[in-house]
């Protein structure tokens, strides 16, 4: 989708995310251990954009992926989010 279609799913633009931990960070198709993609991974100091947040895991696209990197889901305890795009920062 859009970024105007995901700005009205969640109420606000992604959240700009990089990956803190070592190893792979293993993508899901679904918010829940059980569903891994296989082969589908992204490692440490990958930026990604984050949609939503459920159960321990994040909604992402990997900006640099294919067409099928945009939806899934990594366990959020693997990324900090660095950028807040519609938080505007006051000095």
């Amino acid at each position: 989708g859009s970024l105007n279609e995901e700005l009205n799913q969640y109420g606000h633009r992604p959240y700009i995310g990089e990956v803190i931990e070592k190893g792979r960070t293993q993508f899901y198709s679904a918010p829940d251990a059980r569903c891994p993609i296989k082969g589908k991974f992204i490692i440490r100091k990958d930026r990604v954009f984050i949609y939503t947040e459920h159960e321990g895991f994040y909604r992402i696209m990997y900006p640099k992926g294919t067409e099928e990197d945009s939806g899934v889901w990594v366990y959020s305890n693997r990324i900090k989010i660095i950028a807040k795009p519609d938080e505007i920062q006051n000095p």
